[in-house]
Parts: structure tokens; sequence; C-alpha cells
């Protein structure tokens, strides 16, 4: 349980919080006043892989939220222990289709989640349940954020906008596919190190936070709160994909990412997809 972690896990944090200052010019901003400090349900969008590491180094010092992770990270040798530590909870992929025994895997992700808020930890979910594949967030007819709202509306929610990864080595639409996560992080050392750490191209991140918005359809259709949501996450027309210098000596302007793969027309996926 994260109001429990081990303290190594706050360390790590505010170590991690360092490193990202490093590459990154991080902006928080609460819409309204910041929510209570226990049972908040995070809804941010995803627009590459890096964000629930900034999301999440940058809010522990006051929430300690507990991620919602796709198993494919959950379980990656040398970093489950972070995870462990930080009561992450897996989810099962959605992609590849769902079967019987994967909806029952989902479904114990749910109930971890609403066990979770119960006992006053804050946790982090993804509701489209993947990375943005174009310039606009998409939920399909993802349906666990739907379901928790509508098996728990008491629910503390707070809604988090990040703009400013379109177009980074950790976004999908940088390589038209998932880039591979521990590939990104090594290449970032990389990068820091060739800038003598200080000295880096650092690209602005905004995450724009707000708490429990009125005119949220919590208890509404699954497709209605979806499309509310992409709403919400789309506000202020789309964002252009940008490619950052990785080394001072190549100048500090980013330009537009060269070509940029429309969002695929994708099926709906399942009933039970994150």
């Amino acid at each position: 349980m994260s109001q429990d972690s081990p303290p190594g896990v706050g360390w790590f944090a505010a170590f991690m919080r360092v490193i990202l200052r490093l590459r990154y010019r991080v902006s928080l901003r609460w819409q309204q006043s910041t929510p209570p400090a226990k049972g908040v349900l995070f809804l941010p969008n995803h627009p590459g892989e890096i964000d629930p590491v900034i999301l999440t180094g940058f809010l522990w010092p006051g929430f300690k939220p507990r991620p919602v992770i796709i198993e494919d990270f959950y379980y990656m040798p040398g970093i489950n222990i972070l995870f462990r530590g930080m009561g992450a909870i897996p989810m099962p992929n959605p992609d590849g289709g769902i079967g019987a025994y994967k909806r029952r895997r989902i479904t114990q992700a749910i109930e971890a989640v609403m066990a979770a808020l119960d006992r006053g930890d804050n946790v982090v979910v993804y509701p489209a349940g993947r990375l943005m594949r174009g310039v606009r967030e998409e939920l399909r007819a993802a349906s666990a954020t739907h379901e928790l709202l509508r098996r728990r509306p008491q629910t503390t929610v707070v809604l988090v906008r990040t703009r400013g990864l379109l177009g980074s080595s950790f976004s999908w639409i940088a390589h038209r596919q998932t880039p591979d996560l521990l590939t990104g992080l090594v290449a970032g050392a990389v990068t820091l190190l060739g800038n003598l750490l200080v000295l880096a191209p650092r690209r602005p991140v905004s995450l724009t936070m707000v708490t429990d918005p009125p005119e949220m359809p919590r208890s509404g259709e699954r497709m209605e709160l979806n499309r509310w949501l992409e709403d919400w996450y789309n506000a202020g027309g789309d964002e252009t994909p940008l490619i950052y210098p990785r080394f001072f000596f190549q100048g500090y302007t980013p330009h537009p990412l060269p070509e940029v793969a429309p969002t695929p027309e994708a099926a709906p996926a399942p009933p039970s997809a994150a």
C-alpha cells in the first residue's frame, strides 16, 4: 500500500525529480484547489511512456499514488521491485484480444483499484489504456474508468492533462509503434552524460489538473463518459508533435515531427479494456 511505502521509494522519487528536471521543464497547475490527500483517483491522458514517471514522481511527496501498470512493464526484470515498492497494480494488456482468462484478470485489477481507494490510497488509472496513437487522445470503448465510477460513485477524481510530450522518443507517434522503455531510458542517460548533465535541451511539459469537475458525466453511459473525457483531454486543440535537439551543440530550437501518421481508425476496444 503506497501510504506505507518503503522509505527507499521516496528517495528514488526525489532522485527522479532531479533527473527529470535536467531534461524536462515540468509545470504543474491546479485549476481548482488540491484534493484531499487520500482516496483520490487520478485520470491522466497518455502521450508517452515517460509521462507516468513524470506524474508519479512529482505527485509522490503529497499523494504517493499507486499507478496501474500494464503487465508487460510491471513484470520487467530489474524494475519490478520498484513497482512492488510503490504498490503498483498490474493490469493485463488489452491489445491482442481479450479472452475469458484475461477478462477475469482485468476484473481482478479493477477490484484491486477499488480496494486501494477504500483503504485511502491514491491510484493513477489511464482511461485510454494505451499510448496516444495521434495528436488526440482517444478512449474508444475502454471501460475501466466507467466501471470504477459506476461502482464507486463517491470517488474523488482528479483529471490530468499532459501536453508537451508528443514527438518525444517515448511517444508512439515518433515511432509509429510502442517504443521500448528500457532503450529509451538508456538513451536518456547517454543524452544527459553527453550534455554534461546540466546543458541538455529541455522539453517543456505541462500537467493541468482539475478536481471533481461538476460537468463530468460520471454517472452517464460508458461512451458518454469517454467522449467527455476525450474532449477534456484534447481541449486547446491538437498538439504539434515536436522534436527537440538531443545535445546542446545542436542548439535548443525544436522542430515539428517531419510526418505525423493520422490516428488509426481502430475497432472499438473490448468492453473490459482498461
